[in-house]
């Protein structure tokens, strides 16, 4: 499949199933500026009170964005999940009908989107999770090391790793959303879906690349304009290039 044809499958999926992707926008927005008040009220204490030791500041602080994180990210599983079903079930009714066109992908019923918001937002968070630590040795881990050397040797050394920790982190980016697409589409566990991403991620890499590249490029783009929507947006297209690039069961 080229990467034309998930472009265009995935489009025809997310405008078919255009009350998914108004759902999507609808948590992220909600839950973004729910827990940023959230961490606000836990933070202004501390401004209200500079004699606090640095260290305390620093642990309060890391604490505080870690469960706000983790809660705003059990909040979205839900909504990812649903909208991973939404995408897998058009997927699959369009497959059975080519000559139908775009209306094929049409599967939205807001109690199936809830249902499968109950029933998978568990493993997807599972899943998140577990992506975002690696993440975060793989960007905290380089960056670390790098404050430890000599100011002029840092720099050199940035220039050469940054470019690598971007790679890995666009690869790891998309190695998340297809676990989320398996996970759904086969009710497997967290670990076993990370596992059969990564496999499919490294047989078939460009055919994952180029069309998750071209829908991150165009979601950075917007997101310069409406941070929350375009992300919310692209991320709904993503799942939708991944659902496409499944191989029929």
């Amino acid at each position: 499949m080229t990467a034309g044809d998930v472009l265009s499958r995935s489009t025809d999926n997310v405008l078919a199933n255009w009350e998914a992707l108004l759902l999507e926008i609808g948590v992220s927005l909600v839950a973004t500026l729910a827990f940023t008040l959230v961490a606000l009220a836990a933070v202004m204490p501390m401004a209200l009170e500079p004699r606090r030791a640095p260290v305390t500041v620093i642990v309060v602080l890391t604490c505080t964005l870690l469960l706000v994180l983790l809660l705003r990210t059990g909040v979205t599983s839900f909504a990812t999940a649903a909208t991973a079903r939404i995408y897998i079930d058009g997927a699959r009714t369009a497959a059975a009908a080519p000559e139908v066109g775009r209306a094929a992908y049409r599967s939205f019923s807001f109690p199936a989107w809830k249902a499968a918001g109950k029933a998978m937002w568990a493993r997807v968070f599972g899943v998140q999770v577990a992506v975002g630590a690696v993440i975060v040795i793989v960007v905290g881990l380089p960056f670390l090391l790098m404050m430890m050397l000599p100011k002029g040797v840092s720099g050199c050394v940035g220039c050469v790793v940054l470019p690598l920790i971007l790679a890995a982190v666009l690869v790891i980016s998309i190695w998340s959303r297809k676990a989320v697409v398996i996970a759904v589409d086969r009710g497997s566990g967290v670990e076993e879906s990370l596992g059969a991403a990564w496999r499919d991620i490294a047989a078939r890499l460009g055919e994952h690349l180029v069309p998750l590249l071209a829908i991150g490029v165009l979601t950075w783009v917007a997101s310069c304009v409406l941070f929350v929507v375009a992300t919310a947006a692209g991320g709904c297209w993503s799942l939708a290039a991944l659902v496409a690039l499944e191989k029929p069961r």
